[in-house]
């Protein structure tokens, strides 16, 4: 996960791109709390982290942002160099996630489930967290987040489970604060 929300520049986060490929890393992306600010732009941010990353390993730039001009800024990005995409799910919507998949922009999505929590944590009235991977899996997604068995936000070991096995056939993602 790139952090350059803590204020990296643009060469700082293609640098630390690099060494994630350098370390093993097949896939790095954009930390969801990253959109478009002015220390590092998401246009100079994608072409310069595809620059320096090999083949092998995917870039998922976030692209969430407002939605009349998602699409724009999906399809840039790709022109750039990403070879995924990040979308933060739950607050840009499952449609937009939808609309983005219907694009064939020729490049695999990350389905960020950033804000899920406000959901998924009140279990008397929220929403389980196998319906919040199963929907995002549907809309389109070939990256599902699933959850943490460990870590700052981990989650019940069974929602995870579940929401594995909801992910598939797209690759489950475990996450928050491992």
């Amino acid at each position: 996960i790139l952090k350059p929300s803590l204020g990296l520049s643009v060469s700082e986060v293609a640098d630390t791109a690099a060494a994630l490929a350098r370390g093993g890393a097949v896939l790095v992306k954009d930390d969801e709390l990253l959109a478009n600010p002015a220390w590092c732009p998401l246009v100079d941010r994608v072409r310069a982290v595809a620059g320096v990353l090999p083949e092998t390993v995917r870039y998922a730039p976030n692209i969430t942002g407002p939605v009349d001009s998602l699409l724009a800024r999906a399809e840039r990005a790709v022109e750039l160099g990403a070879t995924a995409l990040m979308l933060n799910v739950v607050p840009q919507g499952f449609d937009a996630l939808r609309m983005l998949r219907s694009a064939e922009l020729g490049v695999p999505i990350f389905a960020h489930r950033v804000g899920a929590a406000l959901w998924m944590r009140a279990r008397s009235i929220g929403v389980a967290p196998v319906v919040v991977a199963t929907l995002t899996r549907l809309c389109g997604a070939d990256y599902v987040q699933a959850g943490s068995f460990s870590g700052r936000l981990a989650d019940d070991p069974d929602d995870v489970r579940a929401a594995i096995t909801a992910a598939q056939p797209a690759t489950a993602v475990l996450s928050g604060g491992v």
